[in-house]
């Protein structure tokens, strides 16, 4: 993300933001998920998780609100999404 003017303190922004990977649980969750439009309010619930490949790749979610830059990602398998607004 960028900005050209900081409407709050910019360590307010990186930790109260996410950049969230999400792995559906199934395909209703999946297609929820894909009906997910900029602007609206959804709720989800899962879990974060790490990803392991047969080749030994890694994707560990960040644990932290407190990270920023690479690695900082959630990557969350989601159960349940709901389009609030």
């Amino acid at each position: 993300w960028r900005t050209a003017q900081f409407p709050i303190p910019r360590r307010e922004i990186e930790t109260s933001s996410a950049n969230m990977h999400l792995i559906p649980a199934d395909d209703t969750v999946g297609g929820m998920l894909s009906q997910i439009r900029r602007g609206q309010i959804v709720e989800l619930a899962g879990y974060l998780v790490r990803a392991d490949g047969a080749d030994g790749w890694r994707w560990i979610s960040s644990l932290s609100r407190e990270d920023t830059g690479a690695s900082a990602c959630e990557l969350v398998y989601v159960q349940r999404a709901r389009i609030v607004h």
